[in-house]
């Protein structure tokens, strides 16, 4: 379990971990700096993380600061993840949150997977906020979980500075399975 907490002008937090099952982020706040963790077979759960410009999400990219994730799985708590800038995201397995203001980010998110994002039984979609936009990818191998491309891969809500657009980044046609995106179903095998 990790609290930490940066003050001065420009620092970041830089975590990795090897050979850990469970790292809990409790509370990981840079006030003017990245949060940047490198866990790739570590389950995450991220309770609360922020990536400030000072404190705050302005969006100016001169200045802004990114919250960088790399796990096994990552599990969203309560506080979720706010970043001034862009968050990065590639889970090995699956994302889920718990579907109320989840990641908020001043520019971009994406998110890549290897399982799934959010949950449909029950139903708790990731919930985002850009300000600019949204991209989603699958990671090479993904197969929704074995579930196959009939079933949802992607159940996410939230609003994006572009229109409200989810963005799939891979070839078209080639989505693990279903994307459900503020309610529709916005890509993948039924679309």
């Amino acid at each position: 379990t990790l609290t930490a907490n940066t003050e001065g002008n420009d620092s970041s937090i830089l975590l990795t971990t090897e050979k850990v099952d469970q790292l809990t982020l409790k509370k990981v706040v840079a006030k003017d700096g990245d949060v940047i963790v490198g866990a790739e077979d570590t389950s995450v759960r991220a309770n609360y993380i922020r990536a400030l410009d000072d404190g705050a999400i302005t969006g100016f990219e001169d200045d802004g600061y990114s919250i960088i994730i790399e796990a096994a799985n990552l599990a969203i708590g309560a506080g979720g993840l706010k970043a001034d800038m862009d968050v990065d995201i590639a889970s090995n397995g699956d994302i889920t949150g718990t579907g109320n203001e989840d990641i908020e980010a001043g520019n971009d998110i994406d998110l890549a997977v290897g399982g799934q994002i959010g949950q449909v039984r029950p139903n708790i979609p990731v919930d985002v906020i850009a300000g600019g936009e949204l991209h989603i990818d699958a990671l090479p191998g993904n197969d929704n979980n074995g579930l196959g491309p009939d079933h949802v891969w992607v159940n996410m809500t939230g609003t994006t500075g572009d229109g409200d657009i989810i963005h799939y980044d891979g070839k078209p046609g080639t989505e693990p399975g279903i994307i459900y995106w503020n309610g529709h179903i916005w890509g993948g095998a039924d679309k």
